[in-house]
């Protein structure tokens, strides 16, 4: 029994999130497998909700979907778009306080979790054959993953040389046009670093926390403005042609067909803002839509209308006002109290990352790091939904989790500080 709920499902909710059915709306199998083996650790989740890191995210995340209720009943969204909208929101809050039972309870779990979802892209290709592009979609993401594991778990045997391993994968991703990859990677090495260092010099987590935190702030954000920078060489350079006909190419065909707000972000952040400013308090519903709204965006912004509303109402969405973002798609459906939740996790996700506070969980600790500053991009500049159903869950869980570790946790030795609450 201890396999099965050690290692086979935490594994399998690892792997399963490739294989779609269709339930109100494309539900995922590891979505399915969960709701299944709910009742088995429901009350274990439920004393979960005792812990405050905890109480505070389910809280906000229940005003979050009773909002989006509510904008569902007064804008009289179609049935088929609000259970959809519904079932978003459940995964996500049902993960957030299931998966910690699951996953954090024993120290085999979370490997195995880890180990699942790096196999499941691989299990993709050989289910399905690959159908969209290969590094960006299937393989980044895994190598990317590889390169924290190493620096995690070979560190003492091959000292500073598995520092350069994750920038190896982010010039990787670059070459392969997958610019957000390549900056969430060099992000997350350098934090690690960051933390490395800064806990070097200090004799204690305590000391690190006081006398650190500023200045690892400072140096995070002079490094994250550097990654994005170095970005914006990399667009002035590719329409020249310096990265070759086909980077060239790819790039102004994207531009041309959505445009891009700030650094490679694209312009659906120019659709969605002007909408929420209209309503800020109530939302538009679930998967809101407004056909005439898009339209007259995309005239204003000189794109051209076609490129936006045909490929949605080819997918059965027509008119379906673009998210690309979390923050924008919880404050535009459901309206203020979507916003700020999404903000207040965005909050928690860095307040984590420049504190050091991953040092509390041993060598999965940068590996950790990685998934926290893609799950800040995802926040920032991500659509809300599919795989990032579950995927969110496992993340606020995670932030919450190593927040109260720190909390509970005996300061005096910051490596040991991961059994307390059980």
């Amino acid at each position: 029994m201890n396999l099965i709920t050690e290692i086979a499902i935490p594994f399998l909710l690892g792997i399963l999130g490739f294989i779609k059915i269709d339930v109100v709306g494309a539900l995922a199998l590891n979505e399915i497998l969960l709701l299944v083996i709910s009742p088995f650790y429901l009350n274990r989740a439920l004393r979960v909700l005792q812990l405050p890191a905890f109480r505070s995210t389910f809280l906000l995340g229940l005003a979050y979907l009773f909002s989006l209720i509510a904008a569902d009943l007064y804008r009289d969204t179609p049935s088929q778009d609000h259970l959809r909208g519904w079932a978003k929101l459940g995964v996500t809050l049902f993960s957030f306080i299931l998966l910690v039972p699951i996953l954090f309870d024993n120290k085999r779990a979370l490997p195995a979790f880890i180990i699942g979802w790096f196999l499941s892209p691989f299990a993709s290709i050989i289910a399905y054959g690959v159908q969209w592009n290969l590094y960006k979609f299937y393989i980044g993401g895994p190598i990317s993953t590889a390169t924290f594991l190493v620096v995690g778990y070979a560190h003492r045997y091959l000292r500073k040389a598995t520092h350069f391993m994750p920038f190896l994968a982010a010039g990787m991703a670059f070459l392969q046009n997958c610019r957000s990859l390549a900056g969430i990677t060099i992000i997350a090495q350098i934090a690690n670093l960051l933390a490395i260092r800064q806990k070097s010099r200090c004799d204690s987590y305590e000391h690190y926390t006081a006398s650190g935190k500023a200045r690892s702030i400072f140096i995070f954000l002079f490094f994250c403005l550097l990654v994005l920078g170095t970005i914006e060489i990399y667009k002035y350079t590719v329409v020249r042609g310096f990265w070759g006909e086909e980077s060239q190419t790819k790039y102004e065909m994207e531009s041309l067909r959505e445009g891009f707000f700030l650094l490679t972000v694209r312009s659906d952040h120019y659709y969605t803002w002007p909408k929420i400013f209209e309503s800020p308090i109530i939302g538009y519903g679930s998967w809101a839509k407004d056909i005439d709204y898009v339209i007259s965006r995309a005239n204003e912004l000189g794109i051209n209308p076609a490129a936006v509303v045909d490929p949605l109402a080819r997918a059965g969405e027509y008119g379906l006002i673009q998210t690309h973002s979390h923050v924008t798609a919880g404050w535009l459906e459901a309206g203020i109290f979507g916003g700020i939740f999404w903000i207040i996790a965005l909050w928690r996700t860095i307040k984590l990352l420049v504190s050091g506070g991953m040092a509390s969980i041993g060598r999965l600790a940068p590996l950790m790091t990685f998934f926290l500053v893609g799950f800040a991009w995802d926040v920032l500049f991500s659509p809300y939904g599919g795989s990032n159903r579950l995927w969110s869950g496992f993340m606020l869980a995670l932030i919450a989790w190593t927040e109260t570790q720190i909390r509970d946790a005996d300061i005096d030795d910051p490596g040991q500080r991961i059994e307390k609450n059980r």
